[in-house]
């Protein structure tokens, strides 16, 4: 913990060793009923509630019977690794290529589809986080020791920057420019075709979690949400909560939606920084909202899935799971998509929070009471050409969504299956190979009843 953390009613907890290794329970399973061995679960912050907190939870649901999910490919980077029970790798897609950064300090790229690896390049130590992005053809990872940007095509190191290190968010990039901020309370905004700092500027003294909407820059900081000047780093607004705010802000329609410690989810204008509304969940929220629809979808530390209305806040419902909720949804097709510390993946209805399907990578919270032992579900799903993807136990997962987009009841183009450019190439060429042999045996025939 740290002075602000304690003011806050706050602490990091490590469940398990966070060296590594698996703690063997076998001298006690005589006397303790149920015990089984505890592998490395991670790191978790937690959290106070305020003083006048007062919220009934809405009932469980999670004994429902469900679908059965549809594994398409998986891809395993822990080789072996004995802690690899909280390891996970942080995803993007971009350019229809997924880009993964893996606990063991490696970048990867693959075809998302079938889960083919293009590339892989080693940038950070083993046990650190491999905070990333993608655009234009770039793709930019920080890490505890230095910032590195890499050529999306090749994995070739495109530049270094090691003077903006201790990273703690995803970068964004906006206008030429790519923004790293890090746990010092610190942002940098890079020349992203060289790594050149342009500025930088420090909030506080926490973790600084940035989003953009494309042409502005947002950042949260200890218990404030900042608008931040692209050209300066100065602030423009500041809007200040009962509590942390852990996670990037969601920007959608002139809009800015966060969670906080204080339980709460909050819109404002993103012009302004005017508080709209705000609505109150069990407990305190780790994770970033997302907006889909004209709904707002946010999971809660106290085991619930949120889906608000994204203009008054009213909730609309809720889905219960086992555990805390730490991954940030994503919102495909007919499906809510997010991952639970209670060890299980979800696929929900997003219209009426019916569970669709769910996946387990390894161990799961149920009715045993004895074992808390999880693997837990804490990185955020993306989907690209109708395959959902996911990380946890050092495995990064591939899954057909079982839904697709619709747009006025027809599919979307992006849900059809993407064909890869050297494909085209092949068909292509395949054609004009064809029409060529084609015209040179009509000459030849030409020739020959003429002679």
């Amino acid at each position: 913990s740290n002075t602000h953390m304690i003011e806050n009613m706050s602490l990091w907890v490590f469940f398990g060793n966070n060296r590594g290794h698996v703690w063997d329970m076998s001298g006690f399973k005589k006397n303790l009923a149920g015990v089984v061995d505890v592998p490395p679960m991670g790191w978790t912050m937690v959290c106070g509630i305020p003083n006048d907190f007062d919220y009934s939870l809405p009932l469980k649901n999670y004994d429902i019977p469900s679908g059965k999910s549809d594994l398409i490919w998986s891809y395993d980077f822990a080789n072996g690794y004995e802690g690899r029970n909280h390891w996970n790798a942080n995803l993007v897609i971009d350019n229809y290529t997924l880009f993964a950064g893996g606990d063991n300090g490696i970048v990867y790229a693959f075809e998302p589809r079938y889960g083919d690896e293009l590339w892989s390049v080693q940038i950070a130590d083993e046990n650190e986080t491999v905070w990333l992005n993608a655009y234009n053809d770039l793709v930019v990872a920080g890490w505890e020791n230095n910032t590195v940007c890499l050529d999306q095509r090749t994995g070739n190191i495109a530049w270094i920057n090691e003077n903006v290190k201790y990273v703690s968010s995803k970068p964004v990039f906006v206008d030429g420019m790519v923004f790293v901020s890090n746990r010092c309370g610190e942002i940098y905004a890079l020349d992203s075709s060289n790594g050149k700092i342009l500025w930088q500027t420090q909030l506080t003294k926490n973790y600084v979690f940035l989003s953009t909407d494309g042409k502005r820059l947002f950042s949260a900081a200890g218990n404030k949400v900042y608008l931040v000047d692209i050209d300066d780093g100065s602030i423009i607004w500041e809007y200040q909560v009962g509590n942390d705010v852990v996670s990037s802000p969601c920007v959608s329609d002139d809009k800015i939606y966060f969670g906080s410690f204080d339980t709460k989810i909050y819109c404002l204008d993103a012009e302004t920084g005017q508080c709209i509304w705000n609505s109150t969940t069990g407990w305190g929220i780790y994770s970033s909202p997302v907006v889909s629809e004209d709904r707002v979808y946010v999971g809660s530390m106290d085991n619930h899935m949120y889906v608000f209305d994204a203009e008054n806040g009213e909730k609309i419902w809720s889905f219960a799971t086992n555990a805390a909720i730490r991954s940030s949804p994503v919102v495909y097709g007919d499906y809510v998509f997010f991952g639970s510390d209670d060890g299980w993946f979800y696929a929900v209805d997003k219209k009426t929070g019916e569970l669709m399907w769910r996946f387990s990578a390894n161990n799961t919270i149920g009715s045993d009471v004895y074992n808390y032992v999880t693997t837990s579900i804490t990185g955020d799903p993306v989907v690209e050409n109708r395959v959902v993807i996911m990380s946890a136990n050092g495995i990064i997962y591939g899954f057909d969504t079982q839904t697709y987009e619709r747009y006025h009841g027809i599919a979307s183009e992006k849900d059809e299956a993407v064909v890869p450019m050297i494909t085209w190439f092949f068909i292509v060429g395949s054609l004009l190979f064809i029409l060529l042999v084609t015209m040179t045996y009509l000459i030849v025939n030409k020739k020959k009843r003429y002679a």
